[in-house]
Order: C-alpha cells, then sequence, then structure tokens
C-alpha cells in the first residue's frame, strides 16, 4: 500500500507469474514457427538438391565413355617383285568410344592363327593369346576410334588360309574404365573368323586378291559388359 492505495501487485500477486507465462508462450510459438518455416526451407533446399543431383548424375551417365567394337580390318604384306606375292596377313580390332568423355584407360591384346582342317580345336583357350603378346596401354577421347593389334599370319599358312584349307581366327580381349569410375573394369571379348573373299589363292594381273572379310565366330567369345 502507498498513500493508502494498493498497488496493482498487492492487489494482483499472481500477476508477474501471469506475464512470464504469456512471454514464455509467445516465445514458444515464435520458436515453433521459426522451426516450421525452417523445416520449409530446408525441404525446397533438399529437392533442390535432389534435382540437381539427379541431373548431374544423368549428364554424368550420358558423358561416360562407352567402348564397342567396330569389326577390323585385314593389311597384306607383299614381296617386291613382279609378282606380290602375298608374305602375310596382319589384322587390326577397331573399337569406337560413344560416350562423351575420354577413357581413364584403355587396353587389351589380339591375337591371329591359322587352323588346318575344320577350324580351330574345340579346347582352343580364347581367353589367352595363342602366343605371349604385350598388351598396348591408350586412352581413347570422345567419339574417337582406336585400333589394337597388330597380329599377324605369316607364310605357308597365309597360303593355305587363301586356298581355304583351313581357317583363319583373330581373337583378343580389352578392358577400359570411364573418367567418373576409372576402379571399375569394362570388360570386352571378341573372336572374328577369317574369311576370303576370293577362293582362288592366285594372285591377279596387277593386282591383289580382295581382302579376307572378318565376322563374329561365336556369341560366348563375343561380349561387352
Amino acid at each position: 500500500m502507498v498513500n493508502g492505495t494498493t498497488s496493482p501487485q498487492e492487489a494482483d500477486p499472481n500477476k508477474a507469474h501471469r506475464d512470464i507465462a504469456r512471454w514464455t508462450l509467445a516465445v514458444a510459438v515464435f520458436t515453433f514457427l521459426l522451426f516450421v518455416v525452417s523445416g520449409v526451407s530446408d525441404y525446397f533446399i533438399w529437392q533442390q538438391y535432389v534435382v540437381a543431383n539427379e541431373a548431374q548424375r544423368d549428364t554424368r551417365e550420358q558423358l561416360r565413355a562407352v567402348v564397342n567394337p567396330v569389326g577390323g580390318e585385314a593389311i597384306y604384306s607383299t614381296s617386291p617383285t613382279p609378282d606380290h606375292k602375298i608374305l602375310a596377313i596382319t589384322f587390326i580390332a577397331n573399337f569406337r568410344n560413344n560416350g562423351g568423355t575420354r577413357t581413364a584407360w584403355f587396353h587389351g591384346w589380339i591375337s591371329a592363327h591359322y587352323f588346318d582342317g575344320a577350324g580351330p580345336p574345340n579346347n582352343l583357350d580364347l581367353t589367352k593369346p595363342y602366343d605371349k603378346i604385350d598388351t598396348s596401354d591408350t586412352v581413347i577421347g570422345p567419339n574417337a576410334v582406336t585400333g589394337v593389334g597388330p597380329a599377324t599370319i605369316f607364310g605357308n599358312d597365309v597360303d593355305r588360309l587363301l586356298a581355304r584349307q583351313g581357317i583363319g581366327l583373330v581373337w583378343g580381349y580389352v578392358e577400359y574404365a570411364d573418367i567418373f569410375d576409372p576402379a571399375k573394369s569394362h570388360p570386352i571379348g571378341f573372336c572374328l573368323l577369317v574369311t576370303p573373299v576370293q577362293p582362288n589363292p592366285a594372285v591377279p594381273p596387277g593386282g591383289l586378291p580382295p581382302l579376307p572379310s572378318l565376322t563374329p565366330y561365336r556369341s560366348d567369345c563375343n561380349y561387352s559388359r
């Protein structure tokens, strides 16, 4: 009591507690609303991250190096004599990178051999070269082609091959990885049958017989993973 007058605090001793409770409630409501707004903002930020990450992944998949075999080529080696006798046939297997970025690495080997009679023996292991051979290491640029080789059939085997007395076979194995995952290897196996286009091995006047064609030999040794 002041000068005979009762103060508000004396008239209502719980007012201060109610004021504190109201302020506490206001702070709690404000904190809750801030939490809701922050949650909504975080949700939209997360959605933007997901969309951006998916777009980046799609772009990476489109740019990823994808190497496929694109056949092979045969090349005659001839003598300098007027008859241009064919001394050897050399083979190269070609591969194209259809992706938008280079490979992280690319290496492999190629082998060729002539087999008398009906063809290669059933126990021929096409996962290995016929003779010891070193692998070639390179990088294939985007939309570029590279060759693996050479592998060669020599001498009398060439004559017998062109006379269709036996079968020529070219086979090999390559691996590559793209720059986004250089530790993951993608294997490619290939085996190609060498088929003379012209049965007569005689060299026509002024030219050479058509080059043999290369066609897939078996499905189990032609694969890309």
